[in-house]
């Protein structure tokens, strides 16, 4: 490189108009209309009104924890409520997500009836919870023997007197989180 290229860029013209400490407009020496402390309380305040980095994602991971304990908790009670009823009892899988909904209050995009229903083969495969999984081939339907959708809500109203259902922590709430993104 010869001496003429190896310059300092910041002594280039055009740097020299980038940034002007004055609140003057480079290319016509007018005044601005605002002053630099304006600016500065401006850019100040923008920047406490938007959510630090991750929080998005923590409220994310917050929702997935909580939806992990409900399912938990449904299951003790399922192991509980397994001693109740008949062996001969049946109920299909989608029967049992759509009562675990209202009973914790999860949205579908926190426990999808997937999660629901791996968490419920685990709870099965390491007899947790004595049911039996069995899928009729109609229908291509999931059903569980050993559990009744009669007298559930009963049940599960007993329960939650004993056992206190899982709760979200104060700064989330059910419908809105803390950044606005519901």
């Amino acid at each position: 490189m010869d001496n003429g290229q190896s310059q300092d860029r910041s002594a280039m013209p055009w740097n020299t108009r980038s940034w002007n400490a004055s609140c003057v407009d480079g290319a016509t020496g007018a005044s601005y209309p605002w002053s630099q402390e304006e600016l500065i309380e401006a850019l100040q305040w923008g920047a406490r009104s938007v959510p630090a980095y991750g929080v998005i994602r923590w409220e994310k991971e917050v929702r997935k924890e909580h939806a992990k304990d409900c399912l938990r908790h449904f299951i003790r009670f399922l192991r509980r409520l397994a001693d109740l009823t008949a062996p001969e009892a049946h109920v299909a899988a989608e029967t049992l997500y759509r009562a675990f909904l209202p009973f914790y209050g999860p949205t579908e995009i926190d426990c999808s009836k997937h999660r629901f229903g791996v968490a419920l083969t685990t709870a099965i495969k390491t007899e947790v919870v004595p049911f039996r999984k069995f899928t009729r081939t109609a229908a291509h339907t999931v059903h569980y023997r050993g559990v009744s959708m009669a007298g559930l809500e009963d049940a599960f109203s007993y329960w939650i007197g004993e056992h206190p259902l899982p709760t979200l922590p104060e700064a989330l709430h059910q419908n809105k989180s803390a950044s606005g993104a519901a």
